[in-house]
């Protein structure tokens, strides 16, 4: 073969791999662009203390301020995203959550809790009233669990529950009401049975106690139907027991050494299970009843919520220089993604916003 056709058929085997190494390249870079557009969030997350702030987290700032000046304890959105119920020292209110403007307050006392039913129809929350004892000492009533009908407006009914309760679940269809109390007593009991009558569930089911007390704290979570109920309890080890409803059945999951737990979340899908060691965030793997994976954090943390495409969790730092944080957590893998800075509130409670669902034509 002639010298000039060897040279341009070694330049030709050079070139091609390189210039299918090129086309590779830029396939990648442009799926990776792809990815990256995709994991924008697009989360809206209620931060609050005495006020709210709308955290737009594909923005990284606050957008929107809801001035209550109020201790806000509790935010339950419904499932469409429109309206979220936010329960506060002086009672309940309804919030337009697509004008982030209040509505309508629909009650007067103190609120606790608040929770909705797993068909999003009704709203249950906690409340109780403040009463002045002899010398100014100042104490709660027995705690109430009221009811309050989304389509009607109205509350249909308040029942006394007992004195010093942390939650009140009530039972719905065959799901078991649930009762926790201050002292630590964990409840389960049927529809139709009063809440002195309920049954204990031991906090040491499926683990050892170890030494020392198990303490279950005041964060609940729910999964996607309600059936099962999340609660942490410390103690050697911490724990998450998850409770069955609709059995009675319960599981604990071991977080394998003493922790501070300080909230919970459930993944919209069901499979992953948040936990909020304070300074540290748990991921549990559902399926297995096992953690999965942790990561540290630079600070104590309260709170837990996680977005509605399941990718981040979303937790409250009360104390951030001047004010607060919300910190971003990416799931998978799982790694502290940022925070996003609160100048004028130092937020402890997080509710995020469900993404209203696109119709398909």
């Amino acid at each position: 073969m002639h010298r000039s056709r060897l040279i341009a058929l070694a330049l030709a085997l050079v070139v091609a791999p390189a210039c299918k190494s090129k086309d590779e390249a830029k396939t990648k870079e442009v799926a990776q662009r792809s990815a990256d557009l995709l994991e924008v969030p697009v989360d809206l997350v209620y931060a609050a203390s005495a006020h709210i702030r709308v955290v737009d987290v594909g923005v990284g700032q606050s957008v929107r301020g809801i001035d209550l000046q109020r201790a806000i304890t509790s935010i339950v959105f419904t499932p469409d995203g429109a309206s979220a119920y936010v329960g506060a020292s002086d009672g309940l209110r309804e919030v337009d959550a697509q004008r982030h403007e209040v509505v309508r307050q629909i009650s007067n006392a103190p609120v606790r809790q608040v929770y909705l039913s797993p068909d999003g129809r009704k709203v249950h929350f906690l409340e109780h009233d403040v009463v002045t004892k002899e010398g100014g000492l100042r104490e709660p009533s027995p705690f109430r669990l009221a009811t309050y009908d989304r389509d009607k407006g109205i509350v249909l009914h308040r029942e006394v529950v007992a004195e010093r309760v942390l939650h009140a679940v009530p039972a719905f269809e065959e799901y078991q009401a649930l009762l926790l109390l201050e002292s630590g007593v964990l409840e389960l009991g049927p529809e139709g049975q009063p809440w002195s009558e309920m049954h204990a569930v031991d906090l040491a089911a499926g683990l050892p106690g170890g030494p020392g007390t198990l303490t279950p704290r005041p964060y609940l979570a729910f999964g996607p139907d309600g059936r099962h109920a999340y609660v942490p309890v410390e103690g050697a080890p911490s724990r998450v027991l998850e409770l069955d409803r609709k059995t009675g059945g319960v599981r604990a999951v071991s977080l394998g050494a003493p922790t501070l737990l300080r909230g919970l979340a459930v993944s919209p899908d069901g499979k992953l299970l948040v936990v909020n060691g304070s300074d540290r965030v748990f991921v549990v793997d559902l399926g297995r009843g096992v953690v999965a994976s942790e990561v540290a954090l630079d600070a104590a943390h309260t709170g837990a919520s996680i977005g509605s495409d399941g990718r981040r969790a979303y937790l409250a730092q009360t104390v951030d220089g001047t004010g607060g944080a919300v910190t971003v957590v990416r799931l998978d893998p799982l790694k502290v993604q940022g925070k996003i800075h609160l100048d004028d509130i130092s937020p402890w409670v997080l509710a995020v916003r469900p993404q209203p669902k696109l119709a398909l034509f």
